[in-house]
């Protein structure tokens, strides 16, 4: 006769995804920075553009003049760090309770990051980021997300296959 341990509440389960979703959504935020503006940069559109634009998101045409671009540039950085936390949380609550392999999560995360970036695209740059602001090539944009989701899927997968704590609870 075995004696099986009680279930422990739902509460007092093992939040592994937390902090697996936020270091891969900040590593994969990071990455797309540094993907984007460099981007930017080298194609004469100067290094601080892709943060510019996520700042005029809040502020307008007007908060990227050259007089506020540094703070538009901040906001920038503000709302890219907020966004990554978030989305890098939801993926990993998502692919934590699932029982994909290694080679499916980085898939999906790459995945998740074109969806959010085609997301932007249709309901988020028409209706916020002014006119004169919105020309960001496409390309720039897509390898950005792109690397933002390889990041997000390689940390998720990995610390999923490396802590026996993060295994899903399949019961």
């Amino acid at each position: 006769m075995s004696i099986t341990p009680p279930r422990p509440p739902a509460r007092d389960r093992y939040l592994g995804w937390v902090p697996v979703g936020l270091i891969g959504g900040e590593l994969g935020g990071l990455a797309l920075a540094l993907t984007s503006t460099i981007w930017a940069w080298f194609n004469g559109l100067g290094f601080w553009y892709p943060l510019s634009l996520v700042g005029s998101l809040l502020l307008g045409e007007s908060g990227v003049s050259h007089d506020a671009a540094a703070g538009a540039d901040l906001l920038g950085v503000v709302i890219l760090i907020v966004l990554s936390a978030l989305f890098g949380l939801i993926f990993s609550y998502g692919v934590s309770h699932s029982s994909l392999g290694q080679g499916a999560i980085i898939a999906l995360g790459i995945g998740w990051g074109l969806l959010l970036w085609a997301v932007g695209v249709a309901f988020i740059d028409a209706r916020f980021i002014p006119a004169g602001l919105s020309d960001a090539p496409t390309s720039m944009m897509v390898v950005s997300f792109i690397a933002w989701g390889l990041l997000l899927g390689l940390v998720t997968a990995v610390s999923l296959a490396r802590s026996p704590r993060l295994i899903r609870d399949r019961s």
